[in-house]
């Protein structure tokens, strides 16, 4: 038996982990590019995308005119290593230009070429790179990323207001300034000869003397245009709105409060100190003072837009002006007010610290509040301590207030990420970020290892809760940003080397909380790696093993795939307690997945409730129908038997006399098939309104004739929607908006067949959780149904 030792001479890794990154997955979500997007009128926006997708698009549309875009196209991963370890060097990105070129010098020296192609080479990776030299960002998995992500969300919200206050104060200052000059002519000292030479220039160039221009000024004698409280007002108003105008504020500021000097490094430019009493309790304060300060300048803002129009009423706006504070500020001015950041480690948020959070949330003070993770394995001896109080646990209290901002998500995914932050930004209520970070100091492969393992096995899971997203919880909580969210872990196909000690060649392996734990378990015994002369058909691969504890008294014995550096391939025995860990991850990734709309057991409840009513509508429609056709044919056989009874009747008393021959040809007569045609078309038409249809034995000249055998039967052809079954997943309409599209009531149908593929029905049917998609059968000519298609098909219809 040998332990999973990171110090051991034999070094293995969780296969799932350690393999997968080699792939082109590697690069699919890390690093992004922001680019910011300027508008009309000072407005912005702000577009985030992957550097894997923006390069693969580029490389296409050079495809045609450069040779050795193959080339660079098969090593766009090594070009993106390049990049992100150049990027780690450099912690300021003000110049993306020259830390891309570098780059671009770095990757070209490790490709073989000759003269001739290095010139091609370079003239492509010039080309790929141009695409990132533009105004932006490159954000990848750093540490610091974080920090450039919190700033490029307030930068994103605040830079169109900001704008939009500059130029409007610039405006309603020289309107007040206009009235005030104008005032001021009329007093007294207007008419002194300095102030008029002040006013109106030189004006000896004219022949104009101001001191004799002065002297000879008949006295103002209108009334005084303004009060003195009201000129001391305006003079007010411009004093303040004139010192906001030269003050140094910039749409990227923010109020950073850290609870230690180890966090701050997160946001490199900043210069906050840390906290050294309660962090909430200072952020609560903090808040206070800075939405004081503000208020002064709204104060301001809003008398000067009332005394342009000349609309200030002392008596209606001098005391509400006199009562404004922050929740009284217009969602535009509101997002003019630098917001206050408090930086936390998630495992400090107990005792004192969660009752100064409380408070802070309780007040509905808008501080946004970042708990940072560092996803760098497990302290075996605080093992279930940590994996009871994952990010899941602290974030449904939080989420159950039903008025805070909630996001969870992680470096791993800085596009959603950045999606969630600037939402967060936006909103004026109380925002909580937990976000998964790598450690300090550990390097990119490291980051990437630990932050992906804490994703995939659910430890850290990615959501979003936003209390202003609609009316019900579909449109408030937000599942995306998982991988393969559908299912229990995430499932990657791992290739087996023939030194594996493996009899399994291709194999799929599913990654679960043991392989992140295993990537940092120094000398534990919940991870214990065997040689293939131990392994047994009592052994169970981890995810399958759980499936089986459900329904096995004797389930076996759980494992995990291991490798070496050497590619060698061992089974790892896992404890019971990772077992147990396991088994409240999967609880609390299930509680996730029903509130996200996926796999909700009432909707799958309803499902087969709606399933079950229909089937049985279906057989009373069909044994109505049966019924009916069964009354029918008797009916026509009796009134059948009375005409031949009463016609042999009438022939018994009739005077002409008749054969045998003849009586028995006109009792022949009598129940030829003419007889039965009526009661025939009859039921095909009731059945074909029931949409079933029928044969029957023909009765031809009194003999039974054998037809094919007889059939009711049900045929489902047009593919179709129970609309009132979804539940808004956005599975269909995400994968074909033109096939599938919503009605009023948020619930899918079919739009437009002819807009879609046979296959396409059947691969919504799939990942529907409400299993209310039937594909029915394929269009004439759609050369999507295959018969593999068809088979999936049928399960459904």
């Amino acid at each position: 038996m040998h332990p999973l030792d990171s110090t051991s001479t034999i070094k293995f890794q969780p296969a799932v982990s350690a393999l997968r990154l080699k792939g082109r997955s590697r690069w699919l979500h890390s690093p992004i590019f922001v680019r910011e997007n300027q508008r009309q009128q000072g407005e912005f926006s702000l577009q985030a995308r992957t550097l894997r997708n923006l390069f693969e698009e580029r490389l296409k549309s050079l495809s045609i005119e450069e040779p050795q875009t193959g080339v660079v196209a098969d090593n766009l991963g090594h070009l993106l290593e390049c990049l992100c370890s150049n990027l780690s060097k450099n912690l300021d990105q003000a110049d993306i230009q020259k830390v891309a070129n570098d780059a671009g010098k770095k990757f070209l020296d490790t490709l073989e070429s000759n003269d001739e192609t290095k010139d091609q080479l370079n003239k492509v990776v010039n080309d790929l790179l141009s695409g990132i030299m533009e105004p932006g960002w490159i954000v990848g998995r750093r540490r610091v990323d974080l920090g450039a992500l919190c700033s490029i969300a307030i930068r994103s919200h605040r830079c169109s207001v900001f704008e939009y206050f500059r130029r409007e104060t610039k405006r309603l200052v020289g309107c007040l300034e206009s009235r005030l000059q104008v005032e001021f002519l009329h007093s007294p000292e207007g008419s002194e000869p300095d102030t008029l030479a002040g006013s109106f220039g030189k004006m000896d160039s004219i022949g104009i003397n101001a001191e004799t221009l002065a002297q000879n000024l008949p006295p103002y004698r209108g009334a005084r245009r303004l009060s003195n409280t009201q000129l001391a007002r305006l003079e007010k108003t411009v004093a303040t709105l004139r010192h906001w105008m030269h003050s140094d504020d910039n749409p990227e500021d923010l109020i950073l409060l850290a609870s230690k000097k180890g966090l701050a490094d997160i946001f490199p430019d900043s210069t906050a100190p840390s906290v050294k009493s309660n962090i909430f309790s200072n952020a609560m304060d903090c808040f206070d003072r800075t939405a004081g300060e503000w208020v002064e300048f709204f104060r301001a803002f809003r008398t000067a837009l009332l005394e342009v129009e000349n609309a200030y009423e002392p008596d209606l706006h001098d005391e509400a002006i006199a009562n404004m504070d922050w929740s009284t500020l217009t969602e535009k001015e509101f997002a003019l007010i630098p917001p206050v950041v408090a930086l936390e480690e998630s495992t400090s948020i107990e005792g004192k610290s969660l009752d100064f959070l409380n408070q802070l949330l309780d007040s509905a003070r808008p501080v946004v509040i970042i708990l940072t993770d560092v996803a760098d394995g497990f302290d075996p001896s605080a093992l279930q301590t940590i994996f009871g109080a994952s990010h899941a646990g602290l974030a449904a209290p939080i989420i159950a207030r039903g008025n805070v901002f909630v996001i969870q998500s992680s470096l791993a995914r800085p596009k959603h990420l950045f999606t969630g932050l600037t939402r967060l930004m936006g909103s004026s209520r109380p925002g909580v970020a937990l976000v998964s970070v790598p450690a300090p100091g550990d390097s990119e492969e490291l980051a990437e290892q630990f932050l992906e393992g804490a994703l995939g096995s659910r430890t850290t899971p990615c959501f979003v809760f936003d209390p202003d997203g609609g009316n019900s919880w579909a449109a408030c909580f937000d599942l995306n940003g998982n991988p393969q969210k559908e299912h229990l872990w995430p499932e990657y196909e791992i290739e087996l080397s023939e030194n594996s000690e493996s009899k399994e060649g291709n194999t799929s392996l599913r990654l679960t909380l043991p392989d992140y734990a295993a990537l940092k378990l120094p000398e534990t015994q919940e991870i214990t790696v065997i040689p293939s002369s131990e392994w047994s058909e009592q052994q169970y691969p981890l995810a399958e093993y759980l499936d089986r504890l459900q329904t096995e008294e004797n389930a076996g014995y759980p494992f995990i795939l291991v490798v070496n550096e050497e590619g060698t391939f061992r089974r790892a025995l896992v404890s019971d307690k990772l077992v147990n860990s396991c088994l409240e991850r999967v609880r609390c990734w299930r509680l996730l997945q029903e509130l996200g709309g996926i796999n909700n057991e009432y909707a799958l409840l309803a499902s087969d409730r709606a399933k079950l009513e229909t089937a049985a509508q279906k057989d009373n429609e069909r044994e109505t129908l049966l019924n009916a056709q069964k009354d029918e044919l008797e009916k026509v056989r009796l009134e059948s038997a009375r005409e031949t009874i009463d016609r042999l009747v009438a022939i018994l008393v009739s005077d002409t006399p008749l054969s045998i021959a003849d009586l028995a040809a006109e009792g022949e007569k009598s129940i030829l098939v003419e007889n039965l045609h009526p009661i025939e078309a009859a039921s095909a038409a009731l059945l074909e309104e029931g949409g079933l249809s029928f044969s029957k034995d023909k009765v031809v000249g009194g003999k039974k004739q054998e037809d094919k055998e007889e059939m009711v039967q049900v045929r489902v052809a047009d593919p179709y929607i129970d609309s009132a079954l979804c539940t808004t997943c956005n599975e269909c309409t995400n994968l074909n908006p033109l096939l599938f599209k919503y009605n009023d009531n948020k619930q899918a149908y079919i739009a437009d067949l002819e807009a879609g593929t046979f296959t396409q029905l059947v691969q919504a049917a799939e990942k529907c959780p409400a299993r209310c998609i039937h594909p029915g059968e394929p269009r004439p000519g759609d050369k999507t149904s295959t018969k593999s298609v068809l088979a999936k098909a049928a399960q459904f219809n």
